[in-house]
């Protein structure tokens, strides 16, 4: 490799620059590592005010560990890379954002109930990404942002895009509100859907399996979109 820091290469194109490094985090490392991280976001309060806000997004910060780490981030590591890297003013235990005052508290609370969904989008791709069954699989965190579709995958030369939520009141009411802000109906898109309690657990946190893969692919089989 001529690059370090496991830099596999530096793109100047249309006035921007971007870096690719190598990631070898697999699916298995990263259910090793989940056996020692602690979750603590279970029944944490609600603020309607801040479940309602628009603040920076949280899902920036996850990968922007990632990649700078090549690992996932623990809950404290993830926080604190959230409040670094954002335009935030503190004031006791109050976070100031766009002249509006916040509860850190609070924000702590709602960042926490997304971090084991980013956990199992990330620890899906590569268990995709290791199944040879796919011709490609990608994520790109600008196409999950701005268009709410997780991952993409080529399957005997069709593309598709991949949705992973739980059955859950919130992760319905999540997707509920993805299809408000977003047309798919151009869009070919397989949704994996799951209960919390079907989940492989792998200490605090449940992940899709291999046996998610075998559906989808059942399903893809069938599929007669053009």
């Amino acid at each position: 490799m001529i690059f370090p820091k496991k830099i596999t290469d530096i793109l100047l194109k249309n006035g921007t620059v971007s870096v690719e490094r190598k990631l070898d985090l697999t699916s298995t490392d990263l259910e090793n590592y989940l056996l020692n991280l602690k979750y603590s976001g279970e029944n944490l309060e609600k603020i309607k005010e801040i479940e309602n806000a628009k603040l920076p997004a949280f899902i920036t910060s996850f990968y922007y560990f990632v990649f700078s780490k090549l690992k996932i981030p623990s809950e404290k590591q993830f926080t604190e890379l959230y409040y670094e890297i954002n335009d935030f003013k503190f004031e006791g235990d109050d976070i100031i954002f766009q002249n509006k005052k916040f509860s850190k508290k609070g924000i702590e609370a709602r960042l926490l109930r997304t971090y084991p969904s980013l956990i199992r989008d990330l620890h899906f791709y590569l268990l995709l990404s290791e199944d040879k069954s796919f011709d490609n699989v990608c994520y790109s965190l600008k196409t999950d942002y701005i268009s709410g579709l997780d991952l993409k995958i080529s399957f005997k030369n069709k593309e598709y895009f991949l949705s992973l939520h739980l059955g859950t009141e919130r992760g319905k009411e999540f997707k509920l509100k993805k299809n408000d802000r977003h047309n798919y109906s151009n869009v070919p898109q397989i949704i994996l859907e799951e209960s919390l309690s079907n989940l492989k657990k792998h200490g605090d946190f449940g992940l899709f399996d291999k046996g998610h893969i075998k559906k989808l692919i059942s399903e893809l089989e069938h599929d007669n979109r053009k």
